[in-house]
């Protein structure tokens, strides 16, 4: 996947053959964020396209988020 406009550096990982979730660090008007969304491969295409749904934080606001994200996910973990 080329690299778009604005993007640092991003990772993708693959849900299935037509899904995957890729985030991206961008810079935008000189301000650092991570955008996260779903891409999609649409029926008869080579390629997977952003979908309209996704979420774009500051790195200040995703540095608070993420350990709340994380005490979620440790209580009420059942694997």
């Amino acid at each position: 996947m080329n690299r778009q406009e604005g993007e640092i550096a991003s990772k993708e990982m693959i849900l299935s053959d037509n899904c995957m979730v890729r985030m991206s660090i961008k810079s935008s008007n000189g301000k650092i964020y991570l955008d996260m969304r779903k891409w999609y491969k649409y029926q008869n295409q080579n390629e997977f396209l952003p979908s309209r749904k996704g979420i774009m934080m500051s790195t200040k606001e995703m540095r608070v988020i993420l350990p709340i994200i994380e005490g979620i996910i440790n209580e009420n973990d059942k694997d």
